[in-house]
């Protein structure tokens, strides 16, 4: 069968060759402003990519510079916050010595007065069994005269 073929086909004449080679070469042209212009093309999106990149780099930049700000702010608040707590200690300490105090004070002074209360008593007591208790004697009664 190939020979029957080679007999109706004739042989490309030059001018064919230079068509079908421009043809391929058109194609290939084409395809290769394609490929560049999709190279291209990713190369302005890397680009934009990179840049996009960048911008949220230096946003997350200044997040770290302004969390690093808040943790000084923190620091010099602990700080603070220590010393008061300092004099807060101070002024629960002089609170309870000075509630101790009081309340010993207390006692001291209810057991002195217990004591002169008890005294007294005593006194009181020994006054009456040294003195015989005056009692009023009443007149006798008269039987009456009528």
């Amino acid at each position: 069968m190939a020979e029957a073929e080679g007999r109706f086909m004739s042989d490309p004449t030059r001018e064919e060759i230079d068509a079908k080679l421009a043809v391929v070469e058109a194609r290939t042209e084409t395809r290769f402003t394609e490929l560049s212009g999709k190279i291209d093309r990713m190369a302005d999106s890397i680009s934009v990519l990179g840049s996009t990149i960048r911008i949220e780099l230096e946003g997350v930049k200044s997040e770290i510079a302004n969390v690093k700000s808040d943790i000084g702010n923190i620091k010099s608040d602990i700080v603070d916050l220590r010393s008061d707590n300092k004099y807060t200690r101070w002024t629960i300490v002089v609170t309870v010595v000075a509630s101790a105090l009081a309340a010993i004070a207390a006692l001291w002074i209810t057991q002195a007065n217990l004591l002169a209360a008890f005294s007294a008593g005593i006194a009181v007591r020994t006054e009456t069994r040294e003195s015989p208790p005056t009692t009023p004697t009443r007149p006798a009664l008269r039987p009456d005269t009528h």
